[in-house]
């Protein structure tokens, strides 16, 4: 049985070197294949971010992290739920219609995806996509690789020719044609 990696910080720093130190730890465990060490470094990561942060901007990269180091442990439905609370934050702060939203959510569809629950990515590329096709800054950076995996998505839903076109103007924007 592999012994969990863990421990406190050594002494209280300040909360991010905190939580950089458990990240830190995340990191460690998940090299050694500690999952369960992992796990209660990530939740030790987010518990001092939500002492010290919570629910400000300052909560989204340790949930950012946490999100990842999630969805590398084939942890779906915890990586979704750091995915929805970064949304959320982000759709306060920023509102429901900002550009970091929709990556946001096109984040999360990615994640859903990769899932194969097709049903729910294809509900927030739309999302995504209808917020960032309104930002040429967007269409030329952003856009193209999240229409590519809309595109799969929709190849998955049997929606071919919808995915024809999604590729089509995914190629439009890459080539800078609009």
């Amino acid at each position: 049985m592999l012994a969990i990696c863990c421990l406190q910080p050594a002494r209280a720093q300040s909360p991010e070197s905190d939580i950089k130190t458990y990240q830190s730890q995340v990191n460690v465990c998940l090299q050694k294949g500690d999952a369960p060490g992992a796990q209660a470094a990530i939740e030790q990561s987010l518990s001092a971010a939500e002492k010290a942060f919570a629910g400000t901007e300052k909560m989204v990269e340790p949930l950012d992290f946490a999100a990842r180091a999630y969805a590398a442990m084939h942890q779906g439905p915890m990586a979704e739920r750091s995915l929805l609370k970064i949304i959320e934050i982000h759709k306060r702060v920023k509102g429901p219609k900002d550009p970091l939203v929709a990556q946001d959510q096109a984040v999360l569809a990615d994640l859903y995806a990769s899932l194969g629950q097709l049903p729910q990515a294809d509900s927030y590329y739309r999302q995504s996509i209808d917020v960032l096709d309104r930002e040429t800054f967007y269409r030329t950076s952003s856009l193209p690789p999240i229409l590519d995996n809309f595109a799969k998505v929709l190849h998955a839903e049997k929606k071919d020719s919808e995915a024809k076109e999604v590729e089509e103007k995914a190629q439009k924007y890459r080539d800078k044609r609009f």
